[in-house]
């Protein structure tokens, strides 16, 4: 039973690996598909502020896929993508309800990221209708989602986002402590210390605190030289020469301007130029120097009717754009319809291949179970022939104890009453009455050992169950069984000698052992001749030693000996037995997971040994 449960286990196992191969390719195709509309995605992302139109073009073939192929993170990434479009174009309410269903889908799975981003965007949207609080809100709830993903970058920007805003309502405390929370997610030497920087002094500025305005600005122009961040050092010198002219030091704010306006104009920065322009003009009015705030504002004038160019320009390249996508709508719609005929083909193929898989598991099933149940049949007839072989075996023993019990326990019963009618009938002189004595009392003896033989043997048929608790010495045993046969071997004139060593403790009870050392003690005396000697003794691996010089055993008698199938031999002294202590010996010790076997002893004799589970 236990084997049919693990085939059917291992069937069981091999049918869910054939599963989970197939459940792989479905996912490597679902990857697949979600791959594409990420790319679609990504190139939307790239062109969102250069080409928005052909932007937006991207993202609704992204949220079209993603819808068709039910991936709902990408719908949610599309609908996100569409109110930064929204935003752009002043539509918030609409980018508002985009982001919202975004927000639900991301909930669902847990992105905790994207909610975040969301709630970043969601701020920059109230901010254009000047819902500044409920930005400020939605930016400290990015803020605590930040903080709990561990996310730096996501938590650095959100707070210099969060400060701008605080600044924006002229909560400028709350504004520096947001900037002053982004200083540890900011790396040593990194260019971002510059929009740090930037930030705090344009707030001290506002706060009119000009002394700690003019250090922040201070360390925007030493990191962006550091950095070579050219479009930023021209930045931080107009900053600079706007704090210089609020605080009416003006000749030092057009030494700033000055150089900003020059570094801008060998940049071709044309924005940072036209704000150094504006600031310059100001301070060259302030200082009643005209002339030179005229020059500076016709450059200005120039840069702006520039700039209109540079817009005008932006807005062909925009139709250019258009036409080019125009252009290869028809190459996606064709590289679309060939990806979906694969995805379909590949979708049959995947279940084609996955009804094969199971298929032949279950074929390997019934396979595994028609062997396992041939196996037991084959199993349970073995076990009927060894039982009828057994019972065979048992028949012949019981006729062997019945012929027996015929013969040998009749005889001395004979013997006895034809001595008692002696004693009756004739006058018996004292030495003959000795002699008869003698004789009974032998026979008496030995159907004594035989029928403690067989109270053994019915013993060893039982179901004897070892205890590992229960230990023997065998010193102590064969001293009480030599003790016990010391008529038998005196009368014999036979030197039974004991050196087991008194350590030596064996896992049998003690009634067990001593029927053991008792049958092959008996044995050994059985087959000595007189003036011999039996040597009982211990040998390593904890093996007990009979030993005598006596009959000896031929190869074929030693390999019959211990199946109860020899027939029993007359002793030295014509002891007669039935074979029957041998084999309930062999029975007893294998109960008890020990060992027994025989080896010829040199130069005559025989050697009986046996071992059992040793204690420690």
């Amino acid at each position: 039973m236990y084997r049919e449960m693990r085939s059917i286990r291992i069937c069981a196992c091999f049918m869910v690996f054939c599963l989970q191969i197939n459940w792989a390719q479905q996912s490597n195709f679902y990857a697949a598909k979600e791959a594409h509309a990420d790319s679609l995605l990504d190139r939307a992302n790239k062109i969102f502020y250069s080409n928005p139109d052909s932007s937006l073009y991207y993202t609704n073939e992204a949220l079209n896929f993603a819808t068709k192929n039910n991936l709902e993170v990408r719908m949610a990434l599309a609908w996100r993508s569409q109110a930064k479009h929204c935003v752009l174009k002043g539509d918030v309410e609409l980018a508002l309800k985009k982001l919202k269903e975004a927000i639900a889908v991301f909930e669902k799975y847990n992105r905790q990221d994207n909610i975040a981003k969301c709630y970043s965007l969601m701020s920059v949207a109230l901010g254009k209708i000047h819902n500044d609080y409920e930005g400020i809100d939605y930016l400290l709830k990015a803020v605590a989602i930040y903080e709990r993903t561990e996310n730096k970058e996501g938590l650095r920007s959100t707070l210099v986002n969060l400060a701008n805003s605080y600044a924006d309502v002229k909560e400028f405390d709350k504004a520096l402590e947001a900037l002053r929370e982004s200083k540890p997610f900011i790396e040593d030497g990194s260019s971002e210390w510059f929009y740090y920087y930037i930030n705090a002094g344009i707030i001290f500025r506002n706060q009119k605190k000009y002394a700690l305005a003019k250090i922040q600005f201070d360390s925007c122009l030493v990191i962006s030289k550091r950095n070579h961040m050219i479009d930023a050092e021209v930045t931080a010198h107009t900053d600079m020469a706007d704090l210089l002219r609020e605080t009416n030091r003006y000749k030092e704010a057009i030494v700033f301007y000055n150089q900003a306006i020059i570094m801008a104009r060998k940049n071709n920065l044309p924005v940072e130029e036209s704000e150094a322009l504006v600031g310059i003009t100001k301070s060259y009015a302030a200082t009643a120097e005209f002339k030179e705030a005229f020059f500076s504002q016709n450059r200005l004038k120039i840069i702006s009717d520039s700039l209109f160019d540079i817009q005008k320009i932006k807005n062909i390249n925009t139709i250019e754009a258009r036409l080019k996508v125009s252009e290869k709508e028809k190459t996606i719609a064709l590289q679309k319809l060939s990806m979906e005929q694969s995805a379909v083909e590949q979708e049959k193929s995947a279940e084609r291949i996955a009804y094969l898989i199971i298929g032949v598991c279950v074929l390997i099933f019934i396979l595994i179970f028609t062997y396992r149940t041939y196996l037991k049949v084959r199993r349970q007839k073995n076990e009927v022939e060894i039982q009828k072989a057994r019972a065979e075996k048992l028949n012949q023993l019981n006729q062997k104890i019945f012929a027996v019990i015929a013969h040998d326990f009749k005889s001395p019963l004979i013997t006895l009453q034809m001595l008692i009618d002696l004693m009756d009938k004739e006058n018996i002189s004292k030495e003959d009455l000795n002699a008869y004595t003698v004789d009974v009392k032998n026979q008496i003896i030995q159907s004594g050992q035989i029928l403690e033989n067989l109270l053994n043997w019915a013993k060893s048929e039982l179901n004897l169950t070892p205890n590992s608790h229960q230990f023997s010495t065998p010193k102590h045993i064969a001293t009480e069984v030599i003790k016990e046969m010391e008529y038998i071997s005196t009368r014999k004139l036979i030197k039974v000698t004991n050196n087991i060593d008194e350590s030596l403790s064996l896992q049998f009870p003690p009634d067990i052992l001593k029927i053991i050392i008792r049958n092959l003690l008996s044995n050994a005396i059985k087959f000595s001749y007189s003036n011999s000697e039996v040597i009982i003794c211990s040998e390593e691996n904890a093996v007990v030693c009979i030993k005598d010089t006596g009959l000896g055993l031929s190869p074929k008698a030693i390999n019959q000996l211990f199946n109860g199938t020899v027939k029993s031999q007359l002793g030295t002294f014509n002891e007669t037995g039935f074979g029957l202590g041998l084999y309930i010996t062999y029975e007893l010790i294998h109960k008890f997971g020990g060992k027994i076997w025989v080896e010829n002893n040199q130069p005559v004799g025989s050697v009986f040994k046996f071992t059992g589970i040793k204690n420690g």
